[in-house]
């Protein structure tokens, strides 16, 4: 079967042959790990696609492929783990400006909750006196006396 394999394959390119003598130089002079992303595709695939000159190199071809798909993972996975890091901060700063806009809110809404409450005190005690001065029979001049002596009318209004 082995002999039918290479039978349909025919002999080695003189490219086949350059680029399988670059894998074995890459391996022996230890620089896969450093070596570029498209070199590595290169590489993988010479290893992956083209005919093993002897059988005896199969187990070594399907290892460095192996070591190569090893390499390529590993760097994916360090490319996504710097990803991953760029949007946890910007995630962090997102965080931070949502608690400041919300500590402003709560100020805005505790602020508006006591210009009501003082608004509310401000009305009962105009109604009260509305209905002292409905009471008592007051004519308007007394009545704006009394008021603006309360510091709730500013000045005489103009006869």
């Amino acid at each position: 079967m082995d002999e039918q394999f290479e039978d349909d394959d025919g002999p080695e390119t003189e490219k086949e042959k350059t680029l399988r003598a670059e894998v074995n130089k890459a391996f022996y002079d230890d620089r896969v790990e450093m070596a570029e992303p498209g070199a590595l595709r290169r590489w993988l695939k010479t290893l992956s696609t083209k005919r093993t000159p002897s059988s005896n190199n199969w187990s070594r071809d399907i290892i460095r492929a192996a070591f190569i798909n090893h390499v390529q993972h590993t760097r994916f996975v360090a490319d996504l783990d710097a990803r991953n890091n760029v949007l946890q901060q910007a995630n962090f700063q997102l965080q931070e400006k949502v608690k400041r806009l919300t500590c402003v809110g709560v100020i805005f809404a505790a602020l508006a909750f006591i210009f009501a409450a003082i608004q509310g005190v401000y009305a009962v005690r105009s109604y009260n006196l509305a209905r002292q001065v409905a009471v008592e029979g007051e004519n308007s001049d007394a009545r704006w006396i009394r008021l603006s002596t309360t510091g709730l009318l500013g000045s005489h209004p103009e006869k």
